[in-house]
């Protein structure tokens, strides 16, 4: 579920190249001048070799809050699936090919709040970690409702997610902008896995007001499709490492 080194690393160059470039747009008052000749009234304002300049454009402290508030909803998303998928693969309870699910979807929460975290360093701002509240639900009928339970969680990180993206358009800080941006395209990818699950869930089942032993027909085979290493519901790629 994780990034290669080579993807990871392009896409902090990438990050990194707009970070510089926002930096020394004119909209900044500031432009490359040519190097060379002697200058006396040249001051380290507006030198071009100004590396801390360029490289630490720093993220205006309510931003920098933002983003620490954003990690935090991650780490918190973390948590609570590492306790779904553990119910799910408990002896009481096994249902492998669901907890197979939920930890991929922790894995994928474990890996944006590390990219915030790489982004904040990279833009100069200081990281904040807050204690991170212990799951408030410590066990599930089945797995259609952790699935329901895990909607609900994507759909609170697409909230933070939209608020940084206003952020990052109102302060025209195109890296931070196309973070925000990528960060939603694939939360919008979670939402419609995670609700596709539900749904052919409920169609097994026949509806919300099914009876018991469809019901539990229906979890058995969702159970038995999240066990296979490419599912039917991995058309939206979130059971392919994600990548940028």
């Amino acid at each position: 579920m994780s990034l290669s080194h080579v993807q990871f690393h392009r896409y902090l160059f990438i990050l990194l190249l707009g970070v510089v470039l926002h930096h020394i747009t004119p909209t900044h008052g500031k432009s490359i001048r040519a190097v060379g000749g002697n200058n006396s009234n040249k001051t380290s304002d507006d030198d071009p070799l100004d590396v801390q300049s360029l490289i630490l454009y720093k993220l205006p402290d309510d931003n920098v809050a933002a983003i620490n508030k954003q990690i935090n909803l991650e780490y918190s998303a973390f948590y609570a699936y590492e306790s779904m998928a553990a119910f799910f693969d408990s002896a009481n309870n096994p249902m492998p090919g669901c907890s197979k699910f939920l930890l991929k979807l922790a894995d994928k929460q474990l890996n944006q709040a590390r990219i915030f975290i790489t982004f904040l360093n990279i833009k100069g701002g200081k990281l904040f970690l807050p204690d991170i509240k212990a799951p408030t639900i410590a066990s599930w009928d089945s797995c259609l409702s952790a699935m329901q339970d895990a909607l609900r969680i994507e759909i609170q990180i697409r909230y933070g997610l939209h608020d940084l993206s206003k952020r990052a358009t109102k302060e025209l800080d195109f890296a931070f902008e196309k973070l925000a941006s990528d960060m939603i395209f694939k939360n919008a990818k979670s939402i419609k896995q995670i609700a596709d699950i539900v749904r052919q869930f409920l169609r097994v089942a026949g509806g919300a007001e099914g009876r018991p032993t469809d019901r539990g027909a229906g979890e058995f085979l969702l159970d038995k499709e999240l066990q296979k290493d490419e599912t039917a519901f991995s058309a939206s790629g979130l059971a392919k490492p994600l990548s940028f």
